[in-house]
Order: structure tokens, then sequence, then C-alpha cells
């Protein structure tokens, strides 16, 4: 039995053609320059971090106001409070536990806002990771929020959408609806 090979020319079968690679290095080119300045400088992961860090805190917060029934013996009930604050040389977002008023069980005490947006200050001490430091670089709105029993915030914003801004570099914002929708914007 005869067997045939055909013969492969070989030289059609290697490397790029001359618009394939000029095509490829456009594309490097682009992407290199979009991308390359966003790994190279950390501010613009930090917002992003500090974005979602408040997102979340602030969901929580939420979460604790709606779950203290003020029906259940109210003088013992706590109120949750997510405190954004600057401060030299650090800026922090933290919670912050009150006591419900006497007066009925709807009314909060405020939060202390004089407190030290160091890890190492007292105050932080017994719950380590209630606090969240970032550089003062970022500029962030601050504000003291509080949330209802049916989760809509009823201190800090007086108008909505609420916005707290969070600004080094890149422009964002997160948003917290009149119903209560927390959201990155």
């Amino acid at each position: 039995m005869p067997i045939y090979q055909q013969k492969v020319n070989s030289s059609k079968l290697t490397g790029f053609t001359l618009v394939e690679l000029v095509i490829v290095i456009i594309l490097l080119g682009i992407l290199a320059a979009y991308a390359l300045p966003k790994l190279l400088s950390s501010s613009g992961f930090e917002d992003y971090a500090v974005r979602d860090q408040l997102i979340t805190r602030l969901r929580l917060t939420q979460l604790q106001n709606m779950n203290a029934d003020p029906s259940n013996n109210a003088t013992s009930n706590a109120c949750y409070w997510t405190v954004i604050k600057q401060d030299a040389p650090n800026s922090c977002i933290y919670s912050y536990e009150t006591a419900r008023l006497a007066n009925g069980g709807s009314q909060c005490s405020a939060p202390d806002t004089g407190l030290s947006c160091s890890a190492s200050a007292p105050e932080h001490q017994s719950d380590p990771y209630g606090l969240i430091t970032f550089a003062n670089k970022v500029s962030i709105t601050t504000g003291n929020f509080l949330f209802d029993f049916h989760g809509r915030e009823t201190q800090a914003c007086a108008t909505f959408p609420c916005q707290i801004d969070i600004d080094s570099g890149n422009s964002l914002s997160v948003e917290i609806e009149q119903e209560g929708y927390i959201h990155a914007n």
C-alpha cells in the first residue's frame, strides 16, 4: 500500500502577518496607555475600596437598626450609627452604638463624634474591626448615619437621594435612597 504524503508549505504556517502584528501592537499600546496609570498609583484603588467598605458598613447599620425592636423593652434597645469623620492624619468610618431615649423608644441619643480615628485609641480597643481608617488624601463627605425600623435614613440626609462623595482623583459616590436602598453611583 502506498502511503501518500502531502507536501506542506512550511512558510505559510509559521509567524504572523504584518497586518496582524501591527494590530496587536496597537491594541497593546492602547491597553497600556489606559491600564498602566491605574496600576502604578494606589489612589484609584483606594477610592473604590473606601466606597465598598462604606456601602457595607451602612448596610450593616441599616440591618442592625431594622432588627432592634422598639416594642420589646425599648429603653434597653440600642441605636446603631455609622459615623464618617475627617481627622488628621487619617479619616475614618466607625460604628457607634447608643441607647434609645426612654420617651417611647423612638429617639436615639447622638453618637460621640469626638472619637479619634486612630486604631490605637482606647475607645476602639474593644472593637478593633469596627474602625475603618484611610488616608486623608481621600476626601469624603462626613456625617452621622442612623436608620429607622424600616431601613430609611433619618439623621444625616436632608434631601434624597442622599449622596456621600468620595474623591482623590476618581469622583465616586454612595447614594442612600428615600426608602433605604444604598448603592454606588
